[in-house]
This record gives C-alpha cells, sequence and structure tokens, in this order.
C-alpha cells in the first residue's frame, strides 16, 4: 500500500519468491538481477481453488496483487533467469513449470515498454553456494515433512561459504554487465567497486542534471559516423569506455552538434558518457558499432 523501489539488487537461490507487491502506490523495479529464484518452481495444482483470476496462474518472479495505474509502475532491465539444472530437476516433474518473469497485468499496463521490463541470461558468479536441489527435490516429493536434508550454504559445511568467500560478481563479457540505466551492470554494484564509484556519483548528480531529452546521440547502432547533439551545454565533454570500462575516447564540442568518425572503433558495445563544464553528468548509455 506504499512505496516500492527495488533497484541494482542481486538474489539467487531463492525457495519460493522474489518480489511480490501488494497495491502499491508507486512501484519502481529496475536494473536487478535474480537468478534461481524459485527453485520451488510453478506448480498450478496448488492454487487456490476460489482463485480463478487467470493472471495468477502461474508463480511469477516479480509479482502485483493489484496495479491501478500504469504510471504506478516502472520496470525495466531486471534480468530474470534460472539455470539448466534447475530446469532439469523441474523437468522431472510434469506438475511444474517455470515461473513466469514479470506480472502478466504488469505486462499488460507497461504496453509497448513492456520488452524492457525483464530479459533472461544465466550468468555464472564468480563464488557462491550451489542450489539447494537436494533440499528442494525433497520439498516437491512430501511438503508434509517436517525435516528435510540440512543444504545451509554455511562456512564450515559441505559446499558451504562463509561470508567473505561469497562474490557475486560475473563475467564483463555478458549482456548483464552493461544492460542496466546508463550501461552499468544489472544487480548489486558492491561487487563491482569500480563501476559502484561511477554510479555514486552519477547518482549525486542526476538530480539537478534535466537536461537528458535535449541531446541525441544517433544513429545507434552507428557504422562509420556518430552524431552528437549537445545543445546549448557549453564545453560538454564526451567520453566513450569499452566493456571493461576502460576509456578509448574523449572529445570537447564547444558548438552542441558533433561529428564522431568512428573508423578508429572496433566494432561491439561501447558506453558513452556525456558532462558538462562543471563535470557533472547529462546523459549516459550504450552505443552498438556494427561494420
Amino acid at each position: 500500500t506504499g512505496y516500492l523501489k527495488i533497484d541494482h539488487c542481486t538474489t539467487f537461490n531463492n525457495r519460493d519468491a522474489a518480489i511480490n507487491a501488494f497495491r502499491p502506490k508507486k512501484a519502481i523495479i529496475t536494473n536487478n538481477l535474480f537468478i534461481n529464484s524459485q527453485l520451488l518452481g510453478s506448480v498450478p495444482s496448488m492454487n487456490d481453488p476460489l482463485d480463478t483470476n487467470p493472471d495468477h496462474y502461474h508463480n511469477v518472479t516479480i509479482d502485483f496483487d493489484t496495479i491501478r495505474n500504469k504510471s504506478d509502475i516502472i520496470i525495466r532491465n531486471n534480468n530474470v533467469a534460472n539455470t539448466k539444472e534447475v530446469k532439469d530437476m523441474w523437468a522431472k516433474y510434469d506438475t511444474i513449470y517455470e515461473p513466469l518473469r514479470v506480472d502478466p497485468l504488469a505486462m499488460r499496463m507497461l504496453g509497448a515498454d513492456s520488452v524492457k521490463a525483464a530479459f533472461s541470461e544465466v550468468v555464472t558468479f564468480k563464488s557462491i553456494c550451489a542450489a539447494p536441489l537436494t533440499y528442494i527435490e525433497a520439498i516437491i516429493k512430501n511438503r508434509t515433512l517436517t525435516v528435510y536434508p540440512n543444504q545451509l550454504c554455511l562456512g564450515g559445511a559441505a559446499g558451504g561459504l562463509f561470508p567473505d568467500q561469497v562474490d557475486a560478481s560475473y563475467p564483463t563479457t555478458t549482456k548483464s554487465y552493461t544492460a542496466a540505466d546508463g550501461g552499468y551492470p544489472v544487480g548489486d554494484l558492491n561487487w563491482f567497486p569500480d563501476k559502484k564509484a561511477l554510479w555514486l556519483k552519477d547518482q549525486a548528480t542526476a538530480v539537478v542534471n534535466l537536461v537528458n531529452e535535449k541531446i541525441e546521440v544517433y544513429p545507434n547502432p552507428a557504422t562509420d559516423k556518430l552524431h552528437i547533439i549537445t545543445g546549448n551545454i557549453e564545453k560538454a565533454n564526451i567520453n566513450f569506455y569499452n566493456i571493461l570500462g576502460k576509456q578509448v575516447y574523449n572529445t570537447i564540442s564547444n558548438n552542441g552538434n558533433t561529428e564522431i568518425d568512428l573508423s578508429a572503433f572496433e566494432k561491439g558495445m561501447y558506453i558513452y558518457r556525456i558532462s558538462d563544464a562543471g563535470n557533472n553528468l547529462v546523459k549516459a548509455g550504450k552505443l552498438l558499432i556494427i561494420k
């Protein structure tokens, strides 16, 4: 019934839930990473027989009870994925299905923006505990048991880790590494300290930078030339970075209209950041170069 914002969070190996928003006045769910977020899967046979709403037929990772207006929700850039071993476990049982990524009602309310709500990419974390499939299958087979196999991810236990051994970073070559707003990694940025430092700086200046929509970067994808219109921003500082975060190009625009020769750029994905003379970020995003 209140306001909900979940941004740049990482969850993995959850038993049966990720997000369930109950009649929020405003919900912002962006740039998150959900891997194996509902290990028990979706079991329609266990639904409440009195609930005839077809939207409630399957379990959902990003779920809503009620949405009043389209303007009440913002959902984008969420990676919701399940690993092969989890899908293989579900395939053993004809009553279990893969949960939906986003609530059907939310997808309808989002309209054309629904394509941005979520995508699926399995990423390999650097160091986390394996999914507790023995424990999960015991629940699936008999939900009335009072004692289940112990597969807690605790240091000292078989397959367990101490807190300082957990590392939920993932390869920089993945789509997820640049899929969040501004070209940042989805999920918890604490696992990417350099990216978090840039993100914090961007957040601190975003409130006063209201000229974003006046800046144009086109075409995107680009081949040989790129045009950047910065309007009335004096001495706009234009930087390009590769997906590893290394700066590969810098120029200063003094006339509001800059043409960049891309012949020296290799094909691939780049991050651009445009700041004003005071080094305040005014626009950031991704650029795909194809040749």
